[in-house]
């Protein structure tokens, strides 16, 4: 449902127009018919940007209100601009995406190799204009993988915003932007944000007729004035699934929701299950570091919903390596064993998982000060590479996810030492650290569990 004259991921003139806005794609530096240098993400790209919201506001067919919006890179962009404050800039809507590019180019200090060659080879180089040069800032992702201060200066300040902010966060595209768009909506300064969340496929949600209604009563309101109530709408709108199609919604007044109980489901070897009970013996599970997995498995009793971060502890050994690169996916199986699909990772897949995990062991250390009762944050500033025999605790987050399990419907969880399939086409690791066999010890002195996000108080 969209017309001949949108751009990729940005919004759609043929919606836009007749509701009397005026959308202006620009070409950045170096693209289509603008000169100077491709220089994505960078200090200039965002004082451009700052320009021509300026620009636009001193034209005659403006009110003098700029909005924004657009999914991916054209919400990237807007976390970078907004910062600055510039006066014109009155509303903007960051449509999935993420702000800390070390977690897109590291996922929990694993390197992702796939994504930044696939934008250039699909999206810069076809649109290069010839002589233009091609900066990606001095130094590379390759030469820095400690969160250091090429990273830093690369971050933008989202506590800096201050212009009410419509920001979509998905369960569905775990592979790019989920993790930071939902931790925007935390961080950002903006007194009035509100949260849009959905698990579909990213384009088909965003052009989709709700969407694009919501988009526009916040655009109405915030930049023509209109008093249609919009502020009164929840501050976070969303949704319960229990398979790719069948959701409920659901109104907060906050994210990370608060009625929630978190509880641990502790692991068993002995038996591969995961119960609320502690295990009374100890146990070790172990497969083999690049082609095996371990599996473990809880029933629910009554019916339940799951929304928000998961939190895994484990006790891990690495027989063979100095490091360990663990990926997790939380599965949900039907009473007669069969698995539940979900759409999910890239934002495309339709036989995904639940909700997923990473962790470089050596990445362990975690960041106290900004790690909460609903997921661990980790410091990445130094690595801490394994002992011979070596037992030692690790902390992974769980993406956010929102899940209806029914009674006798199973939760299952994997962990392995590769991605967990479906993968993305655009999305994928490289440079691993797994050799000879993961160890995984369960009980006694050694409790791992994976704490999940019960919610209370709901139909």
């Amino acid at each position: 449902h969209i017309s001949d004259h949108v751009a990729f991921e940005a919004p759609d003139p043929g919606f836009w127009v007749p509701c009397k806005y005026v959308v202006l794609m620009v070409d950045v530096r170096g693209q289509g018919q603008s000169e100077g240098d491709t220089c994505p993400f960078s200090r200039q790209e965002q004082q451009d940007y700052c320009e021509l919201i300026s620009w636009a506001a001193e034209q005659p067919w403006s009110n003098g209100n700029v909005g924004l919006n657009g999914v991916s890179y054209l919400a990237v962009t807007q976390w970078g601009v907004a910062q600055h404050r510039p006066a014109a800039l009155k509303a903007m809507i960051p449509w999935e995406g993420f702000y800390e590019p070390y977690h897109r180019s590291y996922f929990a200090g694993i390197p992702e190799v796939k994504f930044l060659p696939f934008v250039v080879k699909t999206q810069v180089l076809p649109h290069h204009r010839e002589g233009s040069g091609f900066d990606l800032g001095e130094g590379s992702a390759e030469e820095h993988p400690l969160f250091d201060d090429y990273w830093r200066e690369r971050t933008p300040r989202l506590e800096d915003i201050e212009v009410p902010a419509l920001i979509c966060a998905s369960y569905s595209d775990h592979g790019l932007h989920s993790r930071d768009s939902f931790n925007a909506y935390s961080v950002i300064g903006s007194p009035q944000k509100w949260l849009y969340n959905h698990r579909e496929p990213k384009w088909q949600a965003y052009y989709s007729d709700h969407a694009q209604a919501f988009q526009r009563r916040f655009f109405d309101h915030f930049l023509k004035g209109m008093d249609n109530g919009f502020e009164k709408e929840p501050s976070a709108c969303v949704r319960i699934y229990e398979d790719r199609t069948t959701y409920t919604d659901l109104s907060l007044q906050t994210w990370p929701p608060e009625n929630v109980d978190y509880q641990k489901l502790f692991l068993d070897a002995s038996t591969l299950c995961m119960t609320k009970q502690v295990p009374g013996v100890l146990g070790l599970a172990e497969y083999d570091a690049n082609s095996g997995d371990a599996f473990f498995e809880h029933t629910f009793e009554q019916d339940t919903v799951l929304l928000g971060s998961m939190w895994l502890r484990l006790w891990v050994e690495a027989v063979g390596s100095d490091d360990m690169d663990l990926f997790v996916g939380v599965r949900k199986f039907d009473p007669l064993g069969g698995q539940v699909y979900f759409y999910g990772f890239g934002g495309m897949n339709s036989n995904d998982v639940v909700a997923r995990g990473w962790l470089r062991v050596s990445h362990r250390e975690l960041d106290e000060q900004h790690s909460t009762s609903a997921r661990p944050v980790h410091l990445h500033e130094r690595e801490i590479r394994l002992s011979a025999k070596e037992v030692v605790p690790v902390d992974i987050e769980i993406l956010p996810s929102g899940t209806r399990f029914r009674a006798n419907e199973k939760l299952g969880l994997t962990i392995q030492g590769r991605a967990i399939e479906p993968d993305a086409d655009m999305v994928g690791f490289g440079m691993l650290r797994n050799e000879g066999t993961h160890r995984i010890h369960t009980g006694g002195d050694c409790l791992s569990y994976l704490q999940v996000p019960l919610l209370t108080h709901v139909k």
